[in-house]
């Protein structure tokens, strides 16, 4: 498992939420039956790429969250596929950008009951990206939308 997954994952297991899983293809016609209930997600190249951050490299380009995953994975679906299709369009958003050159996929983590933040857990996991890596993924253009606490414990990879 790539370590930013884990690092992900913890958080998730920390607050009693299921673990990223369930590939989604970004680039496939079709996929597996998405709940369509709020829930947490992260997209990531899937050919192998590791993208390089300030404190090591991760092929998460992007963390986001949905009132309803399976309506904005599909969103993200549509608009990678549209991406790849049309090449000489002007460009998307980043992440569009690099799974229609790479491939990609998204994993998520429905919400574990009715009423739970969604917002709250995705500034959570930018959280723990950012302690780790000193940045947000890529394609992320803020830090989520729940309160931000910048970090109280010293950087895992501190001397």
């Amino acid at each position: 498992m790539d370590e930013s997954m884990e690092i992900l994952n913890a958080v998730l297991i920390q607050e009693g939420w299921p673990l990223l899983g369930n590939d989604f293809d970004l680039l496939a016609d079709a996929g597996p039956l998405i709940p369509d209930s709020p829930g947490v997600y992260t997209c990531l190249i899937n050919d192998g790429t590791q993208l390089p951050y300030p404190q090591g490299q991760s092929a998460i380009i992007y963390i986001g969250e949905s009132k309803n995953l399976r309506v904005r994975l599909k969103e993200h679906r549509d608009r990678s596929r549209e991406c790849k299709a049309a090449v000489d369009s002007p460009a998307y958003y980043p992440r569009y950008e690099w799974v229609a050159a790479r491939g990609g996929i998204c994993l998520y983590s429905p919400a574990p009951a009715a009423g739970m933040d969604t917002q709250t857990m995705e500034t959570r996991l930018l959280q723990a990206f950012e302690n780790w890596y000193y940045t947000i993924p890529i394609a992320n253009k803020q830090r989520g939308k729940g309160a931000y606490e910048p970090p109280a414990v010293a950087h895992p990879h501190a001397s």
